[in-house]
């Protein structure tokens, strides 16, 4: 039996060749940046690429003209379901990102050691602030009850509360400690990521609706914004955003792929692309077709709900098998971090096995060969694990088909659920089966999460180049120098 266990495992090795999808990052494209530089921008002379610090215009409210110019630095937030997904340059010319969990947790009552990261608390005329923790910090043990996820759904309706606009400053602000900056005052550039139902085409151009443009006025304008650390050190923001330049988030991918970091085409042998971006609770594909000398035109739709699918799924599974009642958001930060704690142990959801598999594997680990009655239940366990998420990633390759099957497109696919087991080994299968041709396809490889931080990395790139654009034109209206990059 366990050598017949033996070729099942044999069968589901990972079939996606990273080093084969490496090779199709064209040289000096941002994406071969952040894969082969470690995501530092500097070339090969040494030197910098892109300057962390630039010219940011603040603008008088009536006239629309130019008050003054202030040095700030790009942050950008990719306005992720479940996630926020900040990202900016550090002083050391290193792009940077985290993924934060779109929760909080109020801190008045208790403190859990340095682990358990910065109190947050924004400062507003009016309104008493409360202290919170985001982010991984906001599950805290035996809390789970009293944590806030924050609201999902249309971009709108979550900038409306004003708790996820604390998050969003809260991300902002993280960004510019990691980054090198030092507490004080900053104006900043601000660049969104946003849904695809909040972009609709006029007259040939991409603009967010009204209903999201005025959502997301509420973030321009000085706030301040205090962070403590769990030592009890106090430092206090003073941020103003000045311009936000918005795009759809799942395009970034695509600026990674056909752009240098300046912003410069770096890609010319493919015009046609399609994106499918598997997000924690958005399937989103996105076509882009590229034609030398015009804008660039993008159509993005949904396929669906994301990788929450999986998670509510396997909630369903552990409340049964195990007794635990989990939050979906508890089983995404499993997937995460490939475990969740029963008894103390931790269950891997890594490298599941079937109820067969696993029974094999323990009789061949032991000298007498014998297995308890508890290692049936655990194994059993483990397999009901199993099956349940075999069939939910199933059904999640079975929605990205429409995607898999147009040839007449450059295919990537990225997005955090490529990092979950076996996921894109599937997405890859279904590809073959769909006689996808090898050379026209680019499943992001998973080195150090960057596929699920992938667009808000290219997003950095496209407000920068949207900021240096807008900056030229004020610039000529003032007659003097035009934006340069130093």
């Amino acid at each position: 039996m366990f050598n017949d266990m033996r070729g099942t495992i044999e069968q589901q090795k990972p079939v996606v060749n990273t080093l084969e999808m490496k090779k199709k990052i064209t040289r000096g494209s941002l994406m071969w940046y952040l894969y082969n530089r470690g995501a530092k921008l500097i070339n090969d002379g040494g030197d910098p690429i892109l300057p962390p610090v630039v010219d940011i215009p603040i603008l008088q409210p009536e006239t629309g003209k130019v008050v003054r110019w202030v040095k700030g630095p790009i942050v950008v937030v990719d306005l992720g379901q479940g996630f926020g997904k900040p990202c900016t340059q550090s002083l050391e010319h290193e792009l940077i990102a985290e993924t934060i969990y779109s929760v909080l947790q109020n801190s008045e009552k208790s403190q859990f050691g340095e682990e358990e990261g910065i109190t947050w608390e924004v400062v507003r005329t009016g309104r008493i602030g409360k202290g919170f923790k985001t982010g991984k910090q906001a599950f805290r043990p035996g809390t789970s009850n009293n944590m806030v996820e924050l609201t999902r759904g249309e971009t709108a309706a979550r900038l409306a509360d004003p708790r996820y606009v604390d998050y969003i400053l809260a991300n902002i602000v993280q960004m510019l400690m990691q980054a090198g900056f030092k507490e004080g005052n900053h104006t900043i550039c601000l660049g969104l990521g946003v849904r695809a139902e909040d972009v609709k085409v006029i007259g040939g151009k991409q603009v967010l609706t009204t209903e999201v443009q005025n959502a997301i006025s509420v973030l321009k304008g000085t706030h301040t914004i205090v962070a403590e650390s769990p030592t009890g050190e106090r430092s206090t923001w003073t941020i103003t955003v000045g311009p936000i330049f918005s795009n759809v988030q799942t395009i970034g991918i695509f600026f990674t792929y056909f752009y240098s970091p300046d912003f410069k085409v770096i890609q010319r042998e493919y015009y046609n692309f399609g994106h499918l971006d598997i997000g924690t609770y958005d399937m989103t594909f996105a076509e882009v077709v590229y034609t030398p000398g015009k804008p660039v035109s993008v159509l993005a739709k949904s396929l669906g709900r994301g990788a929450v699918e999986i998670a509510e799924a396997l909630r369903g599974t552990i409340k049964e098998h195990y007794g635990l009642e989990l939050t979906v958001l508890e089983v995404i930060k499993a997937l995460v971090d490939g475990f969740f704690y029963y008894g103390g142990k931790r269950i891997y959801l890594n490298n599941l096995k079937t109820e067969d598999e696993r029974l094999a594997l323990i009789k061949a680990s032991r000298e007498d060969g014998l297995v308890s009655e508890e290692d049936k239940e655990e194994a059993k366990r483990e397999g009901a694990l199993k099956r349940t998420y075999d069939d939910q990633v199933q059904n999640l390759v079975g929605r990205a088909t429409p995607a898999i099957t147009r040839q007449d497109l450059f295919l990537t696919c990225s997005g955090g659920g490529v990092l979950l087991p076996t996921l894109s080994d599937q997405l890859y299968r279904s590809m073959l089966l769909h006689k996808r041709r090898n050379s026209n396809t680019l499943i992001v490889p998973p080195d150090r999460t960057i596929p699920g931080k992938l667009n808000s990395f290219g997003l950095y790139a496209y407000t920068y180049s949207q900021l240096a654009l807008y900056v030229k034109q004020l610039r000529i209206q003032e007659q003097t120098i035009p934006f340069l990059p130093r």
